[in-house]
């Protein structure tokens, strides 16, 4: 039908985006062999990655709050976690503050690799939030999600951990669980603000802005993740 060819001409062009955008995301970039050659070393493959990728923006959390921002279940987390530290990348405290949660974070020996690589994977996700207005970014956003939502329901209903459990939503009105696009396995929720996390309070206190880990506390000064060196 007539009416119906602005939509397909729209979805033509989504589609050399999507390609361009895939082919570029398989570019890992500066520092990307280092840290492939850590995990290797290590025998830890891409689906470490988003773990170490959380912690660096947000600094040291428990568990919970680390699988509320991927959307992944806690058990999965704890497991990731627990490989990790066997591996050297992350050390477990108890949290001061509540002798009943463990806190995370990564290691002094591999933190500068991992936040360098962070934050240069993700500046691209940044440039561009910041290229947008608020209401641009609401509607780019939400139609990310009805594409993630769509590709997962295609794939027989494989949906993320947070759609059926009810994780938090991140703060910028997205599911907490997300697509790694940059990695192949799944990113921290919304990494286009800098707004308050939802998944509870942070290991560094209440209401820890995204981005306020080591990656995001450099040029930028607002809790948003600094230019790559």
């Amino acid at each position: 039908m007539p009416q119906d060819q602005p939509i397909d001409d729209d979805v033509k062009e989504l589609i050399r985006l999507v390609f361009r955008f895939v082919r570029n995301a398989k570019s890992h970039g500066a520092g990307a062999d280092e840290v492939r050659g850590l995990l290797g070393a290590a025998n830890f493959g891409p689906r470490h990655l988003p773990v170490l990728f959380t912690l660096a923006m947000n600094g040291p959390d428990s568990v919970g709050e680390v699988a509320g921002r991927l959307g992944l279940s806690p058990a999965t987390v704890s497991q990731l976690v627990n490989e990790l530290e066997r591996g050297g990348f992350v050390d477990r405290r108890e949290d001061t503050r509540d002798r009943r949660r463990t806190i995370v974070s990564l290691s002094e020996r591999h933190r500068r690799p991992i936040e360098d690589y962070t934050r240069r994977r993700l500046e691209p996700l940044r440039v561009t939030a910041e290229a947008l207005s608020p209401v641009e970014r609401a509607h780019f956003i939400k139609g990310w999600r009805i594409l993630v939502q769509s590709m997962e329901r295609a794939a027989g209903g494989a949906a993320h951990d947070a759609t059926s459990t009810g994780a938090p939503h991140g703060p910028c009105g997205g599911l907490a669980a997300g697509p790694d696009a940059l990695t192949g396995a799944a990113i921290p929720a919304d990494p286009c603000t800098a707004g308050p996390s939802t998944a509870g309070p942070s290991a560094s206190g209440p209401g820890t802005p995204l981005g306020q880990g080591a990656v995001g506390q450099g040029a930028v000064g607002q809790g948003g993740f600094s230019p790559g060196a």
